[in-house]
């Protein structure tokens, strides 16, 4: 049987989980709008955090930014 979680292990799980969301909030709105801001605005984050992501990688983010970005100009 697996160990329950600690009360830091479940926070940090429910941040993952809202950061996941969130990433994949912004990735759908640059895909519709073509924007970083408008992405941020519609993700309800800042640009600093779209900035933070693209530099430390998280979840792979970078790159999915840069499908997201390849999709939106073949769509121009």
């Amino acid at each position: 049987m697996a160990k329950p979680m600690t009360g830091m292990e479940k926070r940090k799980a429910t941040v993952d989980r809202r950061i996941a969301l969130q990433m994949d909030t912004f990735i759908e709105a640059y895909g519709q709008w073509g924007t970083i801001k408008k992405a941020c605005e519609v993700a309800k984050m800042s640009r600093t955090t779209f900035l933070a992501w693209i530099e430390d990688d998280r979840n792979g983010f970078r790159n999915r930014f840069a499908d997201a970005k390849a999709d939106f100009a073949d769509e121009v």
